[in-house]
């Protein structure tokens, strides 16, 4: 157990560093594109990881420490479904309901098509 939580400790603090890092590295704009695209990598990368690990042959115990570390733990501390939702209760907040169809419709969509992506792309691996 104590592993276990070692593990998704590990990957949620480098997965939130490494959100923290694209938030500094991608520009900044009134669309809120850093959580925009932070999630859509982040859902990209779940299925990426998923979908590799599901194929693997390895033994079940480490396809557990997988999902853990990076799943559980680096997807988790690395997408921003949180600052996502604030987000768009700000544009409501602010009454800008173009804004928040918009927002919401197109990270759903994105975020679904990315993961799919991943889940595709791991099958080339």
């Amino acid at each position: 157990m104590i592993k276990h939580i070692l593990l998704v400790a590990v990957g949620g603090a480098v997965g939130a560093v490494a959100r923290y890092c694209c938030t500094l590295w991608l520009p900044k704009s009134d669309s809120v594109g850093s959580v925009f695209w932070v999630n859509a990598v982040g859902c990209m990368l779940i299925g990426l990881i998923m979908g590799a690990i599901t194929k693997t042959s390895m033994q079940a115990q480490w396809q557990m420490s997988l999902k853990l570390l990076l799943v559980t733990g680096f997807c988790g501390g690395f997408t921003t479904f949180s600052t996502f939702t604030y987000e768009g209760l700000q544009f409501l907040h602010e009454q800008r309901y173009f804004s928040f169809l918009w927002f919401s419709f197109a990270s759903l969509i994105t975020g679904f098509l990315a993961t799919a992506v991943g889940i595709y792309a791991s099958k080339f691996l």
